[in-house]
């Protein structure tokens, strides 16, 4: 969990590093002297802020983002009314500073809005409503720029809304607000880049309104501003592809592309959890996810400096660079008691979705989870980091063939003598999900190779299998 916090703080930090060397360079092009002159860079940024603007907008329709959308689409109304030649010949001045008034009121709260509101699909009725309520404000404030009443609208909204709360005060306590809740979502939920993204964009379009009637330098910050949703959309496709969605950590793109940058010691080690298949028929894939996670935060925890990856289903990769496999053999067994000594109790399935004051007793008696590892280093095998990875599968296999819950290493591997298998235990001793300390005879004559049984001489913690009944013949 510390490891994957600092992650999420690192990528935060990048995202406002970036965002301020938008607003930099926003600030330094309005500042230059010859901008407003120069007639070619004027059109690059007309032709640039449209560009952004559409980007994110199809951005946020190829994330499902609706309220991003929703949230984007009146700022490209209000920059086409206060900064195209058309609309400025139709409306009269009056109409002008009413729609820059409105812009004023309309773009925190909007923002505020669909920040606060929980993101839907866009094939839905509430994508509808959403969308039906923008189209009718900002067609009610196209109507009264169109109105022959716009003065009188204009005076009488100047006299008593602006004068009284103050555009500007209505606009950076919206803003405030924006930013207090999205700064809150990310510290919680970690990794919502996105939030963060709601409050720095309005920030930018508001920057953009304090420059009327300046259309150039509005035209850089409107840019300014979807160039931080695009850069938002940018950093949560990084995260979609290099991060498992379930447990959080790297995965195995990001594993891929990690061992193309080794040096040339390292070492690789293969955890797999011992009967997972079993674990997850019996009691749920919803119950596999919390051994899933469970897990990978224990490798996240791992010491020696080992880097953690889902490889792929119940399987993890930790990557040691600079060690050899002797010298991360005690992080990995340290990791192996970890993780067995650590108590699992499956959840009640009815057990309420909040957690209560006082917690209720668990429904059924703790298990033990283990993982068997296999690790194998680039000093052994020197064949390249294919084969590296190869060696170290080839010891994990070695570790449930000779006993599972254990770490075995490849150089060790290739000599070691299998112990009678014990692949496959009986479906009654999975509720205890056999302790390391059990030991176990050979398997009984006859036995199924499909579902082999063990007897048990002695078992420490968990609770004694039930006896099976003895078949008897049928008379003939």
């Amino acid at each position: 969990m510390r490891r994957r916090g600092l992650e999420a703080f690192r990528q935060l930090v990048g995202f406002l590093l970036l965002s301020l060397a938008a607003f930099g360079a926003a600030i330094a092009a309005v500042n230059i002297d010859s901008f407003i002159t120069d007639l070619s860079l004027y059109l690059a940024f007309n032709l640039a802020a449209y560009a952004a603007m559409l980007t994110a907008l199809i951005l946020s329709v190829r994330f499902d983002r609706l309220g991003i959308f929703c949230a984007i689409l009146p700022n490209l109304f209000f920059m086409y009314l206060l900064t195209g030649d058309f609309p400025l010949e139709k409306f009269s001045t009056a109409a002008q500073d009413m729609i820059l008034l409105a812009a004023w009121y309309f773009i925190p709260i909007n923002t505020l809005l669909f920040a606060l509101v929980k993101d839907g699909k866009f094939v839905s009725w509430g994508a509808l409503i959403r969308l039906l309520f923008i189209v009718l404000a900002l067609g009610g404030i196209i109507a009264c720029a169109l109105s022959p009443y716009v003065s009188e609208i204009a005076t009488y909204l100047s006299a008593h809304v602006f004068t009284s709360l103050g555009a500007p005060k209505i606009a950076l306590g919206g803003a405030a607000i924006v930013a207090v809740y999205s700064v809150i979502d990310t510290l919680l939920h970690r990794q919502k880049t996105l939030r963060i993204a709601y409050f720095i964009s309005c920030v930018a379009f508001m920057s953009a309104l304090a420059q009327f009637p300046d259309r150039a330098a509005m035209l850089v910050f409107f840019t300014c501003g979807a160039l931080i949703w695009t850069i938002a959309y940018v950093q949560q496709a990084f995260r979609m592809a290099y991060y498992d969605e379930l447990t959080g950590i790297l995965g195995r793109r990001a594993l891929i592309e990690e061992l193309g940058r080794l040096g040339k010691l390292y070492t690789i080690a293969m955890v797999d959890i011992d009967f997972f298949k079993k674990f997850n028929d019996k009691f749920g894939h919803e119950t596999g996810d919390q051994v899933l996670k469970m897990v990978a935060i224990k490798l996240e925890k791992t010491r020696g400096r080992g880097s953690v990856y889902r490889y792929g289903g119940e399987e993890f990769t930790l990557l040691f660079r600079g060690k050899k496999a002797a010298e991360a053999m005690p992080y990995l067994e340290e990791l192996r008691e970890e993780i067995a000594s650590t108590p699992f109790t499956v959840r009640s399935k009815d057990r309420p979705e909040k957690k209560p004051r006082r917690p209720l007793k668990p429904a059924g008696a703790p298990m033990s989870i283990n993982v068997s590892i296999g690790a194998a280093d680039s000093g052994v095998v020197t064949e390249g980091v294919d084969a590296v990875v190869k060696a170290a599968d080839q010891a994990l296999y070695k570790a449930k063939e000779t006993g599972r819950n254990r770490v075995v290493l490849f150089d060790s591997a290739k000599t070691a003598r299998p112990r009678q298998k014990t692949a496959a235990f009986s479906e009654d001793l999975l509720e205890g999900i056999i302790d390391p300390a059990a030991k176990y005879k050979k398997p009984k004559a006859g036995a199924s190779p499909e579902r082999e049984e063990y007897e048990i001489e002695e078992v420490v913690s968990p609770p004694k299998p039930k006896k099976r009944r003895k078949k008897t013949d049928e008379p003939a």
